[in-house]
């Protein structure tokens, strides 16, 4: 009798800690979200790097994935990367940024990085895939 494979959802909870300095482009991403995950998910949204590094080294917080835009003031999202994780090298990080760095050294340390667009079903994809958002699981 082999093992059979069902799909069951991971109830608790996931944390992202988000760094964008675009208003605009942070306030789609975060109702995009919402509107995908519910309350599966809950959105931290930083305006800048500094920011977002300053909620991910706080002990009192605990984020299981962060997503960062490259190009911002304070510290940019590279910067930002190699800081977290060296504090955290087990959290994943996906830079998400309109212009392409993939080729940048840098960036190599990301989990993943997806380049900006209106459909934004890649980062949806990716963050279901990091976060385990539906795990396998076996039954009799």
């Amino acid at each position: 009798m082999g093992l059979k494979l069902a799909f069951q959802y991971n109830f608790m909870q996931k944390t992202i800690l988000f760094a964008e300095d675009s208003r605009g482009v942070a306030k789609y991403i975060i109702e995009e979200l919402d509107y995908v995950f519910g309350n599966e998910v809950k959105v931290i949204h930083c305006p800048d790097g500094l920011s977002a590094y300053g909620h991910f080294s706080n002990p009192a917080h605990n984020f299981d994935l962060i997503i960062s835009c490259i190009d911002m003031p304070g510290m940019d999202g590279i910067t930002l990367l190699k800081k977290c994780k060296a504090l955290s090298p087990e959290t994943p990080f996906v830079l998400f940024s309109a212009v392409e760095y993939s080729d940048d050294p840098g960036a190599a340390e990301a989990d993943a990085y997806i380049v900006k667009s209106c459909d934004i079903s890649e980062l949806i994809a990716c963050l279901k895939d990091l976060l385990n958002l539906l795990l396998p699981v076996c039954v009799n």
